[in-house]
């Protein structure tokens, strides 16, 4: 270990394999994040989605008063 810190060419590239090793992996789990993130459909934010006879139902009770 110490002739490859003494070798300044062969451990500048073993540091830069390293560190280009290390952002590639962050990147790689950064995008597997984004692609996991739950996302909902838009049927799955309308669940109290109404009908058109729901609305008008709503619509003739309130005509009526009742």
């Amino acid at each position: 270990m110490f002739n490859l810190i003494n070798d300044n060419k062969g451990f500048a590239s073993l540091i830069d394999a390293l560190l280009s090793i290390f952002i590639l992996l962050m990147f790689l789990i950064a995008f597997n994040m984004m692609i996991d993130m739950d996302i909902p459909s838009l049927s799955e934010e309308n669940s109290d989605f109404k009908t058109s006879q729901d609305i008008m139902e709503i619509m003739s009770s309130k005509v009526d008063g009742r």
